[in-house]
């Protein structure tokens, strides 16, 4: 329970961000139909709900190359480290959760090999008493308020149409005393529900409005949007959104109504609307919505007036672009990246540097130096890799579990490049290649990536004297290529023996 909780947490700060950027967006789109900016909260509710996605260069959320700095840690099973796929919200959050006051451990030294060159381990880990299980708790027991709300409130609603009966000549739409306005209620089998005092002049546009939402699924969207406001309930943004995008829903469903219908009836429309909105107000709730925000959909309803042929075109384009752009993490490219001085060289011999992690606590490092680096300490815990240069800092990858690595010379330039294997995701494994280059001309680091995201994972290994790698279907499938990991001009490659096909991959510079 402790560990899904920080996973909400990470994507709620994810979708908080997404959200800031639907609200700058919606006052761009104020001038175009409405029906654009309620497409755009598909893509916070995709944040909120779904703890995965593809990366891309195209992201418009913060950069993965901001640095943070270390903290102390607590215990092995203390150390809380939530995942969201944007490091510039894992890396402050999990700094406070790694620095926390609750931490009481003192600094332990272990181990060390002045032979092998290698500095101890620096433990700053010491017994605490377990925190975590407290805002857990809170968080499922609002979780389990809101639900049990929304449940009391159907049934209510049941209750009180209990006699409704069917509308002459239409099918699911039923008439019913004592509900102030219509609405849809249902995911399966939506149906409709008018009030029985309803003049009948105004059914033919009030049954177009609500069968306009369930031919989009808009059924299935409250839904859906009602479950993230529960999990998320803890997030004042969330709640801004819910309601946003409720309203941008009712006046994208009217603007239906008057192009289907014609602008004539924007005065009965909004009279009705009017006559509605005094009727009272629907309980919120998952299954059931209807009449809501009256008061701005009549003005809406009022100046509405058919864009010009261009906005629309022009509008969806941007909400595309939008919803790459904040539907995909920051990433390095998959295509190729910098331009590399590149005469291919066998690659040489393979050496293990860190079989693994998995015996060292989240935030333990060991320093260690390597002859072809003069004056760089590299610091290694099992969350990052950092490069310590003339006192300065330069973390070359972080925010997942590295598995092993391994020393390579791939360029045959003498220095042997860093080669290891991560598990990066948000709470979604994805195993990839990461090697650590040095580049002569600025005396920086470049970082190169061989990856397949949620398609293949690879395995870094060893036979002989040789680096290889191992491809597969994405978790734990059939193993798809086998061979030598070899650097090309486009980057990181498998030289498959079997002849199967190559994936170059290209990485970033870190400077």
């Amino acid at each position: 329970m402790e560990n899904l909780f920080f996973i909400v947490v990470g994507m709620s700060l994810t979708g908080s961000f997404v959200i800031l950027f639907v609200l700058l967006a919606r006052l761009v789109l104020r001038k175009a139909p409405k029906i654009f900016s309620y497409a755009l909260w598909a893509v916070v509710l995709f944040r909120l709900l779904c703890p995965f996605t593809r990366d891309s260069e195209f992201s418009l959320l913060p950069s993965k190359q901001m640095v943070y700095a270390d903290g102390r840690g607590g215990g092995t099973d203390q150390v809380i480290q939530i995942q969201t796929g944007i490091p510039a919200v894992d890396r402050p959050v999990n700094d406070f959760l790694v620095d926390h006051p609750y931490q009481a451990g003192q600094p332990v030294v272990i181990g060390g090999d002045p032979e092998e060159n290698l500095a101890p381990i620096i433990n700053q880990l010491g017994p605490v008493p377990d925190w975590r299980t407290v805002p857990a708790v809170i968080w499922l027991a609002g979780f389990a308020v809101l639900m049990s709300y929304s449940l009391i409130s159907l049934l209510r609603l049941r209750w009180k149409l209990v006699g409704a009966v069917p509308l002459e000549g239409e099918k699911n739409v039923r008439l019913a005393d004592h509900i102030p306005s219509p609405f849809v209620l249902g995911v399966f089998r939506p149906r409709i529900y008018l009030p029985s005092g309803l003049p009948e002049g105004e059914r033919d546009y009030i049954l177009l409005h609500e069968r306009t939402h369930i031919r989009r699924g808009d059924h299935i969207l409250r839904a859906l949007a009602w479950l993230a406001l529960a999990v998320h309930w803890f997030n004042p943004l969330v709640w801004l959104a819910f309601h946003l995008a409720g309203k941008d829903m009712e006046m994208s469903c009217d603007e239906a109504v008057l192009e289907r219908m014609g602008r004539d009836i924007r005065a009965d429309y909004s009279t009705s609307l009017l006559r509605l909105s005094q009727g009272g107000r629907l309980p919120a709730g998952p299954l059931a919505f209807g009449g809501s925000g009256f008061q701005s959909r009549i003005k809406n309803v009022l100046k509405y007036k058919k864009p010009a042929f261009w906005v629309a075109p022009l509008a969806l384009v941007g909400v595309l672009g939008l919803w790459v752009a904040l539907a995909t993490n920051p990433g390095y490219s998959s295509g190729p990246g910098r331009p590399i001085d590149f005469v291919y060289h066998e690659p040489g011999p393979a050496e293990i540097w860190v079989d693994s992690t998995d015996g060292m606590a989240w935030d333990e490092y060991r320093e260690i130096q390597l002859g072809e680096y003069p004056g760089v300490i590299f610091r290694l815990c099992p969350r990052k890799l950092i490069a310590v240069r003339d006192g300065e800092e330069l973390t070359l990858f972080d925010g997942m579990p590295i598995c092993n690595a391994y020393l390579c010379d791939l360029d045959g330039d003498g220095r042997r490049e860093i080669c290891s294997q991560v598990s990066i995701g948000s709470g979604i494994g994805d195993e990839r290649i990461r090697v650590i280059r040095w580049l002569h001309e600025s005396g920086s680091f470049s970082l190169l990536e061989l990856k397949d995201r949620m398609v293949h994972d690879y395995y870094l290994g060893q036979m002989g004297d040789q680096l290889t790698v191992g491809e597969r279907d994405y978790a734990g499938g059939e193993r798809t290529r086998y061979g030598r990991l070899i650097l090309t001009e486009n980057g990181l490659d498998i030289q498959d023996t079997s002849g199967g096909a190559r994936l170059p991959n290209a990485g970033s510079d870190l400077t």
